[in-house]
């Protein structure tokens, strides 16, 4: 598709004709407006399902999307070129894989514009293997000089996309788990150090009167404000480098909030903890003792 003002603006489409049950045996999540029903397979009732990739495209707008007609001439079984009224979008299917982008997918009813290869897709509660096997009996009854490719399972399928990239993954999850705990050490014994080394001072302030309250809470805002500091400028590379790491993730944004804000969350815990328990085992330690050691 392109305009009229000589600019590139083309754009790519799966155009696929489906049955009614298509949707519900995918797993395809509806988010506007209805899926394909009998009444959409009777003659003339062009219609047409959009994905949001393909509702964004064509520059439409998700919420108002549905009874607006497409300005895509799409082939019919009579030959003739229609422009289909919108019925419904749902979420992208990306056939392509996982790291490919999402084209937008224009599904029109299967009696509109039957397909010249058929896929079956087939959603069940038995065992796979059992019913695939009964399938390819079937189509070969049917017509012996059919060829049946062996079917596979939706599962199968994702796993064998996802393999490489798991087993990538699981060795950058044991350098990251490594690099978090070193983080986590260090950050814990650094603190804990601090706290440490101003004993003296703690126990000097506790015996001119300041409170193990108040000794806690200074101690405490200290660590906090480093830990808030390092923080920032972590989360501030993150940001930096989001862009590389983009490629390599699927299902969440490279600068995902929730991801950043239970990683700050996790940081701020563990330096409490650093922080706290070292002042409240010296603030239960006798003062004068700890003076004559001093």
């Amino acid at each position: 598709m392109s305009n009229d003002e000589g600019v590139d603006a083309t754009r790519a489409f799966d155009l696929v004709a489906v049955t009614e049950g298509y949707f519900d045996a995918l797993g395809a999540r509806l988010v506007e407006g209805r899926l394909f029903t009998q009444a959409d397979t009777m003659p003339g009732a062009a219609t047409c399902v959009l994905s949001e990739a393909a509702v964004k495209h064509l520059a439409l707008v998700l919420d108002t999307a549905t009874g607006r007609t497409i300005n895509l001439p799409l082939p019919t079984v009579s030959e003739e070129e229609v422009r289909p009224r919108i019925v419904g979008a749902i979420e992208d299917i990306r056939y392509a894989g996982l790291s490919a982008p999402a084209h937008g997918g224009v599904y029109v009813p299967w009696q509109q514009m039957p397909p010249r290869a058929a896929y079956l897709v087939v959603r069940t509660t038995a065992e796979p293997d059992i019913l695939a096997r009964s399938l390819m009996q079937i189509v070969r009854e049917a017509d012996p000089s059919r060829p049946v490719p062996q079917p596979r399972t939706l599962e199968a399928l994702v796993d064998e996309v996802l393999g490489p990239r798991a087993a990538r993954f699981g060795l950058l999850g044991v350098f990251a788990s490594g690099a978090t705990l070193l983080g986590i050490v260090g950050l814990s014994g650094a603190l804990i150090r601090s706290v440490v080394e101003r004993h003296r001072e703690l126990a000097i302030r506790a015996a001119i009167g300041a409170s193990p309250r108040r000794l806690l809470l200074d101690v405490m805002r200290g660590g906090l404000l480093l830990s808030v500091l390092g923080i920032v400028i972590g989360l501030g590379l993150s940001a930096m480098l989001a862009q590389a790491t983009s490629a390599i993730i699927t299902g969440v944004g490279p600068r995902d909030p929730i991801t950043y804000g239970l990683t700050a969350a996790a940081v701020l815990v563990v330096a409490l903890a650093a922080c706290y328990l070292p002042v409240r085992r010296g603030a239960a330690t006798n003062t004068v003792v700890l003076l004559r050691t001093e």
